[in-house]
C-alpha cells in the first residue's frame, strides 16, 4: 500500500466532520499507523510463505542431488518459520535417514504423525527404520498401522511380510506376499520373495504346483524376469 492510499483512507473516514473543523492530529498519526502495522504484517507473512516455499523446494532439490546434510538444513529453517509443517519433518526424516541419522529419522517421521495422524508413508518409513534395528514389534505396528488409514497399501503388506520371513513365519510371510500380489500384480519382489521360501518349504515342483492349486493362486515366478 503506498503513501496516496492511506490518504484516500483517511479522507473517507473523515468525511463526516465538519470542513471547518480540523482532525485532530493523533487521530491522523493513529490511522496511519494502524494501516502501515497491518501492511507490514502482510508483508511478513507473505515473505515467510515465500521464504517457506523455496526451502522445502530446495530441500527437495537437494535430496535429489544426495546433499542429504544441505537437505537437513533447508528443512530446519523451514521448521524454524513453520512448526506444523509435516512435509518438512517427513522430507527432512528421509534426508536423515540416507546419512544413518536414524534416531533423527525417528524423530522427524514421528513430529510427521504428530501433524498428520493418517500419513501412512510416514508409518511405513519410521517402520522400515525399526525393521532395519530389529525392533520387530515396532516396525509391524506402524506398518498396521499404515493399513489401518489405508486398506490396498501395497508397501506395507510387503513390510510385514519381510518382517514374518525374519522372524521365521514363513507361511505369514507368503499370506502377506500374497495379499501383495493381489493388489498390485506387477510387483516383482513379492513374486521373487515368495518363490523363495516357497522353494525352501517345498523340495520339488510338483509339492509347489499341489500348494498353487490348493490355494487357487498362479504362480508368475517366470514371467518376471527371473529364471
Amino acid at each position: 500500500m503506498i503513501v496516496k492510499d492511506l490518504f484516500c483512507i483517511i479522507e473517507k473516514e473523515v468525511k463526516g466532520h465538519d470542513e471547518n473543523q480540523s482532525v485532530p492530529v493523533f487521530i491522523i498519526f493513529d490511522m496511519l499507523t494502524d494501516s502501515k502495522i497491518g501492511f507490514m504484517k502482510k508483508n511478513i507473512q507473505s515473505n515467510k510463505l515465500n521464504k517457506a516455499s523455496a526451502d522445502i523446494s530446495s530441500g527437495n532439490m537437494k535430496i535429489e542431488a544426495q546433499d542429504y546434510q544441505g537437505a537437513i538444513n533447508d528443512y530446519t529453517e523451514l521448521i524454524n518459520l513453520d512448526k506444523n509443517n509435516a512435509d518438512a519433518y517427513y522430507n527432512r526424516g528421509i534426508a536423515n535417514d540416507k546419512l544413518k541419522n536414524y534416531q533423527n529419522a525417528i524423530d522427524d517421521y514421528t513430529e510427521a504423525i504428530k501433524i498428520d495422524d493418517k500419513d501412512v508413508d510416514a508409518y511405513n518409513n519410521r517402520g522400515i527404520i525399526y525393521y532395519d534395528l530389529k525392533k520387530y514389534q515396532k516396525a509391524m505396528d506402524d506398518y498396521h498401522t499404515a493399513i489401518k488409514y489405508d486398506s490396498n497399501n501395497v508397501k506395507a503388506y510387503f513390510n510385514i511380510a519381510l518382517v514374518k520371513e525374519d522372524t521365521g513365519d514363513y507361511h505369514g510371510a507368503i499370506e502377506c506376499y500374497d495379499k501383495v500380489i493381489e493388489i498390485d500384480s506387477n510387483y516383482t519382489e513379492a513374486y521373487i520373495n515368495r518363490r523363495l521360501i516357497l522353494d525352501k518349504l517345498y523340495d520339488n515342483k510338483r509339492m509347489l504346483d499341489e500348494y498353487f492349486e490348493e490355494n487357487s493362486i498362479e504362480d508368475n515366478y517366470d514371467e518376471v524376469g527371473v529364471s
